[in-house]
């Protein structure tokens, strides 16, 4: 299997869609995202369903683990933003830049998505899109912050 990016719906997993939910929660003022750079993200969950189907499917070969779209890093933060802006009102400002802009030890391609027709091919299987889990993301990220308000 390649596997593209992985991300979950739990605001302390340790990924970018995290990292940007805990600064859009603090409001900062400009949040810089790359406009370059694309990926298919694909959720833990579905990666785990994938798995276990290609097991049971027994299927061998190269497959493509990767999330039903290809957005850039500054789509993946306006999508969870604009999942924000309908619980709570937020001034951050997105900047577009380009991943060139951000250090690394190596350079880094500008296109990683990947097509994931074989493994819905041979699985079956549906991938879950950014946009549903920005709303879990969100959701499980503004009740936790409720529930520590109130302790």
């Amino acid at each position: 299997m390649r596997i593209a990016k992985v991300y979950g719906s739990h605001s302390k997993h340790e990924c970018v869609m995290a990292g940007w939910l805990g600064q859009l929660l603090e409001d900062i003022p400009i949040l810089r995202c790359a406009s370059d750079f694309i990926s298919s993200p694909v959720h833990v969950n579905d990666l785990s369903r994938v798995i276990a189907a290609l097991i049971k499917n027994d299927c061998s070969g190269i497959y493509h683990v990767a999330g039903p779209e290809a957005l850039s890093r500054f789509e993946m933060c306006q999508t969870l933003l604009n999942q924000l802006h309908r619980e709570r009102s937020i001034s951050t400002r997105l900047e577009a830049v380009s991943i060139d802009d951000f250090p690394t030890l190596e350079g880094r391609p500008k296109n990683v998505s990947m097509s994931t027709d074989k493994i819905k091919r041979d699985t079956g299987l549906e991938f879950r899109n950014l946009q549903s889990w920005c709303e879990e993301l969100v959701n499980q990220a503004l009740e936790e912050g409720a529930d520590h308000s109130t302790a």
